[in-house]
């Protein structure tokens, strides 16, 4: 069954909420807003973000939906209860994120020149930040190990959730090829 999503057919991103059996939709297009499938009914409605969606999470445990937008530096809050909206700063080019629903915890990927990670607190909505490398593109985690993963164009950062150490792994690339740049400024 086809079900129509907020804005043009642009499908940026998409998450679900198997405790509420919720399907969140991200259209990246001019609409700036979700889309809100219920997964029984497939009845779907639009909820307005902070600006271009890029990427989006849920949270399970707390029913908090976690949208990236892009260019204007947000992650848009949604309650998933109540569809109540809130925005945080986290940067200039937030692009992935990722949700620990164990931690509670959030982790925002930067695709800025220093890129690097803004971690939100799911219970407090305090933002902080942890220097990464370069422009990260992708963000990933580990519910088992607490370890958040961090992609940019030549390498993988591994951060510690309960430390928020991290290392650096650098990526092999084909012979003869230039490395993207020297990152060494931004760690």
């Amino acid at each position: 069954m086809r079900v129509p999503i907020a804005g043009r057919s642009e499908g940026q991103s998409i998450a679900i909420n198997p405790m509420t059996n919720k399907i969140y939709v991200g259209s990246y297009a001019q609409s700036k807003r979700i889309t809100v499938a219920d997964g029984l009914t497939n009845q779907t409605r639009a909820i307005q973000t902070a600006g271009y969606v890029f990427g989006l999470d849920v949270n399970p445990v707390t029913n908090k939906i976690y949208v990236a937008n892009a260019y204007v530096g947000k992650v848009t809050v949604i309650d998933g209860s109540s569809d109540r909206v809130t925005t945080l700063s986290v940067g200039r080019f937030p692009t992935s994120l990722a949700v620990n629903p164990v931690t509670n915890k959030v982790y925002v990927a930067s695709s800025e020149p220093c890129g690097g990670i803004a971690v939100i607190d799911g219970k407090t909505e305090e933002v902080t930040k942890i220097k990464t490398g370069a422009e990260l593109t992708t963000v990933a985690l580990n519910t088992a190990t607490n370890q958040i993963y961090a992609y940019e164009p030549e390498s993988v950062t591994i951060i510690d959730g309960a430390t928020n150490k991290t290392t650096n792994i650098l990526l092999p690339i084909q012979p003869k090829m230039p490395r993207y740049g020297d990152n060494s400024a931004c760690r």
